[in-house]
């Protein structure tokens, strides 16, 4: 989950730098693991036997996340429920940061990782990981 969560901000970086703005997992050239099922209103859906991805995507590019949900119980960390990003265990938000931003320039992005309180001992970097674009460092 965690190498497939970095190829994410990766790619999503790689995008944001030639495009100014975020790419949904196609137009970026994302592929989860697993099967895809592409059946819900423009939000991909990724399983393997152990995790479901999630994607979210804002046409025209203003906002984009990912999220992962483990489907047995991992330790501590309960089996997830969750049906999109919203409420996965694991999910990190991606926003292009603009001109007048201080923290970043245009063609970089901000990311906000978030993860359930009971899952943090599987996972304890998750939320350190892209908080300053690749591209920036």
């Amino acid at each position: 989950m965690f190498f497939t969560f970095t190829s994410y901000v990766k790619l999503q970086d790689a995008y944001a730098n030639e495009n100014s703005k975020v790419g949904s997992w196609k137009l970026i050239g994302y592929i989860a693991p697993g099967e895809v099922d592409a059946s819900s209103e423009g939000a991909y859906k990724s399983a393997t036997s152990a995790f479901n991805y999630f994607e979210s995507f804002t046409e025209g590019g203003t906002a984009a996340a990912w999220g992962a949900d483990n489907i047995g119980k991992l330790n501590e960390c309960m089996a997830g429920t969750a049906t999109g990003v919203d409420g996965s265990h694991w999910s990190v938000s991606a926003t292009p940061a603009g001109a007048d931003d201080d923290a970043a320039s245009v063609g970089e992005v901000k990311y906000e990782a978030t993860v359930a309180t009971d899952c943090e001992a599987l996972t304890p970097s998750f939320t350190k990981i892209g908080n300053t674009s690749a591209a920036g460092s």
